[in-house]
């Protein structure tokens, strides 16, 4: 089913019982991994607003497309993605393999992550500011948090898996990753700031674990 803007508007706002009203993001003493994202009204909120804002106009462009086929893909399509970023050369057993062992990645990587955006609650760039997303059942994240963007964390931790096992081949790791990254401003989805963080986090868990 879909929502009309006014209907999702109304649910943006019934949406404040899980502390979306309550303010930008919810500081915790919890312990995180991460620092806090910036605070409302601090020169790099401004920059995020801006961001999000200038990427507007992308909207109904070819980089808009690509967003659009980034938000399309499940886990499985993204490990997928990364497997086919460069000619590997791998038989049909070595890619199973190599897909299966980067289906690990990806799962420790969602787990490994998973609580941040609990303790931050920070709240989606377009519930903020309004504006049109690539993502096309936007209902559901009417109530699900922004920082960081597990879309990056889960890309870099791909990207720098392969690096490890393919180093001849990690600037088009990294590349793939960035747009993955990219695409989520790009679709309002997240702020600027959510994927730094996200890729911060990724670089720091594939420092501690083998691909």
């Amino acid at each position: 089913m879909r929502f009309t803007p006014f209907v999702m508007v109304i649910l943006a706002g019934l949406a404040g019982y899980a502390g979306f009203v309550a303010g930008h993001h919810r500081p915790s003493f919890t312990r995180s991994r991460l620092p806090p994202p910036p605070a409302l009204g601090s020169r790099d909120a401004e920059l995020d607003k801006q961001i999000y804002l200038t990427t507007r106009q992308l909207i109904g462009s070819a980089r808009w497309q690509q967003a659009v086929e980034d938000a399309k893909l499940n886990d499985e399509g993204t490990v997928q993605a990364f497997v086919e970023v460069e000619q590997l050369h791998l038989s049909p057993v070595e890619k199973e393999a190599l897909m299966q062992r980067l289906r690990v990645v990806q799962a420790m990587a969602r787990r490994a992550m998973g609580g941040e955006k609990y303790i931050w609650q920070r709240r989606r760039p377009f519930i903020d500011y309004g504006g049109q997303s690539c993502v096309i059942d936007i209902q559901r994240f009417l109530t699900s948090w922004s920082y960081p963007s597990g879309h990056t964390v889960r890309a870099y931790a791909l990207a720098l898996a392969l690096s490890k096992l393919y180093p001849e081949h990690r600037s088009a790791f990294l590349a793939k990753a960035h747009q993955f990254a990219e695409s989520r401003v790009i679709c309002g989805m997240h702020w600027a700031s959510d994927i730094k963080a996200g890729e911060a986090f990724a670089t720091r868990l594939m420092e501690t674990v083998a691909p």
